[in-house]
């Protein structure tokens, strides 16, 4: 049904984010993009969190090692008239993560455990670019 971005979109790299609106768009649940650019120092930060900062660990990649600090990557959540739905064996889910495995140039974060992250196809290529 749609994608609302709560980021800046003009942060990410087109045709990615091009690409994250058509697939989203598609889908007939409601996805919200949550995170898109990231800096170095935010990567950092997050990384630090759980190792030498307060909370859970969220990301194994350090500031400059993750397809955020490009604009080549956002992080989506469904949004339910209940909330936001982090079941990623639900349907809805199942579905998006189809869906971006068949997209020719999205790559699904959920092949290496991060359900919510969808990066661009070959992404350490392309921030060369």
């Amino acid at each position: 049904m749609s994608g609302r971005w709560k980021v800046d979109r003009t942060l990410v790299h087109e045709p990615f984010a091009s690409d994250v609106d058509v697939l989203l768009t598609a889908d007939p649940s409601v996805w919200v993009i949550t995170q898109g650019f990231r800096s170095t120092a935010q990567q950092d930060a997050l990384f630090a969190q759980g190792r030498t900062t307060p909370g859970p660990i969220i990301t194994r990649a350090k500031g400059g090692q993750s397809a955020h600090n490009f604009g080549l990557a956002v992080d989506v959540t469904l949004v339910t008239p209940r909330g936001d739905d982090w079941n990623y064996e639900g349907p809805d889910w199942q579905r998006l993560i189809a869906a971006i495995r068949a997209a020719p140039r999205l790559h699904p974060g959920a092949d290496f455990g991060d359900f919510d992250h969808i990066e661009a196809v070959h992404w350490q290529q392309l921030k060369l670019l």
